[in-house]
């Protein structure tokens, strides 16, 4: 394998991971901190949001049992 090969399939630890123009290319590619979140603020923690009551998630799911088919192995899902 050629030198120029080596240098570009390693995993950064030959001297072309020193390439200016590399590493700017990278980092405009894969930037390094993405978009900071903001915390939600007091008017959104006061907001009603949608829960689920325990006991028809419950039922519901035991009504399932009789909507199975075999998976690719046989075992049923």
């Amino acid at each position: 394998m050629s030198r120029g090969s080596k240098a570009l399939l390693s995993k950064g630890i030959s001297d072309i991971a020193n390439n200016e123009s590399i590493n700017e290319q990278m980092k405009s590619k894969f930037p390094s901190c993405k978009m900071v979140i903001p915390s939600p603020t007091e008017a959104q923690w006061n907001e009603e949001r949608a829960s689920i009551d325990k006991e028809i998630l419950r039922t519901t799911i035991m009504q399932l049992k009789s909507q199975v088919s075999p998976g690719l192995c046989g075992f049923r899902y």
